[in-house]
């Protein structure tokens, strides 16, 4: 998926996208939700890299 589809779909520029990329912003929770729905991963994973096999 490029940076502009996926910033159509999140309602964000895609400098945004470029900037959680560089690790220069993080997205806010609402963006965070956004991607867990989109790429089907928990919102650990997300948030504090935990697997799926983590307790």
């Amino acid at each position: 998926m490029t940076q502009k589809a996926l910033a159509e779909v999140l309602y964000v520029s895609h400098r945004t996208i470029s900037s959680w990329e560089l690790d220069k912003t993080e997205p806010d929770i609402t963006s965070i939700i956004k991607l867990s729905a989109l790429f089907h991963a928990s919102l650990n994973y997300l948030l504090i890299g935990e697997s799926k096999n983590a307790l």
